[in-house]
């Protein structure tokens, strides 16, 4: 690929003042995300994991989540979650599991009755019971596109990724710790997850947790919506 250097050295000076140091802080910023997650981040070695996954998913995964949505302020493309949450809602109960949506994705279908759009990504949870009925058939999932990211918190927190969103995965039972708790006890969780109702999306009937889910999570303002503000 040819390159005119001249070229893009003339269009730097002739932006704006403002502009030049925003572009700089940028790419500064992006250099230190990017070294960051390769020092502290990434796990040099996930033999101890249940399924092995890439590194390159897993760069995929914190560009995702840390630059494009949260750091850039690009919104989620719903049409590629709706997808991708139809087609987990297909996989999952093609293997008998009870899912629920969760975090983020159950506040917007509560309040907005939609994705949020300045989220980073789906979320959605099921029961350690259900956990080896997931792992034994990860395939499935891959062949439908999806690739494994990330694993965490002792196998319990899985990351998922398909058409450039991500999914994040909450695996919750008693004795067990749980991301969504801020990595402590699932016991703190459990209460709110007793009992679900029923929403429809896109045709298909899914499991959402109950209000105090929310207020647990969110707040007594859980219906007040938080402009999150970025970069650009």
């Amino acid at each position: 690929i040819f390159f005119n250097y001249n070229l893009i050295f003339f269009l730097f000076f002739k932006l704006k003042k403002m502009h030049k140091i925003k572009l700089i802080i940028f790419f500064l910023l992006l250099m230190l995300i990017l070294s960051l997650i390769i020092i502290n981040r990434l796990h040099w070695s996930n033999s101890s994991k249940r399924e092995k996954y890439k590194y390159i998913d897993t760069l995929k995964n914190y560009y995702i989540k840390d630059i494009k949505h949260n750091f850039l302020g690009f919104p989620l493309n719903k049409q590629v979650c709706y997808e991708n949450l139809s087609l987990l809602h297909e996989l999952m109960s093609k293997l008998d599991i009870n899912f629920w949506i969760s975090d983020g994705t159950a506040l917007g279908f509560r309040r907005d009755k939609d994705f949020i759009d300045h989220d980073d990504d789906v979320d959605i949870g099921f029961f350690s019971e259900d956990e080896n009925k997931f792992w034994n058939n990860i395939h499935l999932f891959k062949s439908k596109g999806f690739s494994l990211a990330e694993i965490r918190s002792d196998n319990t927190f899985v990351v998922l990724i398909r058409k450039g969103e991500k999914i994040d995965i909450d695996i919750t039972g008693a004795g067990l710790v749980c991301d969504q708790c801020n990595n402590n006890p699932c016991e703190n969780i459990l209460p709110y997850l007793e009992s679900f109702d029923n929403i429809d999306i896109k045709g298909k009937k899914y499991n959402i947790p109950k209000e105090d889910y929310l207020i647990y999570k969110y707040g007594e303002d859980w219906k007040t919506p938080i402009i999150k503000k970025h970069f650009f």
